[in-house]
């Protein structure tokens, strides 16, 4: 897929929707993880503008950071083969940050690398917003709890 593709995908994307009880289990990293962001993807099946996250997958943040993640490079080959043999596609990337939910100077470098919409927590409100990256701005989408 060319570059090109891949934005016209990410332009048309609006809305992300994901389980209640998936939201509740990255809570629930969050806060046993405590000091550190918590990090993970989220697979599913895009139908037009919306993506729809149908498993998740918590991954280790090998930084140990509360301010900042990587996750770790074996866990995310790992877990990309695995979703894709079962037919899956990467739908959005989650961490949580200690304070807003809002994309970071880092997070906006590697939402134009990881052109899917980028899920966080804010670990202070605990409340999502999701995002994404078009046309060389940052644009909240929306977020649909099933």
């Amino acid at each position: 897929m060319n570059g090109d593709q891949n934005h016209a995908e990410n332009k048309a994307i609006k809305r992300l929707s994901v389980p209640q009880e998936y939201l509740a289990q990255l809570k629930a990293a969050a806060k046993e993880a405590e000091a550190e962001e918590v990090c993970g993807l989220l697979f599913g099946q895009k139908k037009e503008d919306l993506l729809i996250a149908l498993e998740f997958k918590v991954l280790p943040n090998i930084d140990h950071s509360s301010v900042h993640f990587t996750i770790d490079p074996t866990a995310l080959y790992e877990a990309l083969t695995n979703a894709e043999n079962r037919g899956l596609s990467l739908v959005a990337i989650f961490h949580s940050h200690p304070m807003g939910a809002f994309p970071s100077g880092t997070d906006k470098k590697f939402m134009q690398l990881w052109p899917v919409p980028w899920l966080i927590l804010s670990t202070i409100s605990r409340r999502f917003n999701a995002f994404t990256f078009d046309e060389g701005r940052y644009r909240k989408i929306q977020l649909e709890v099933t």
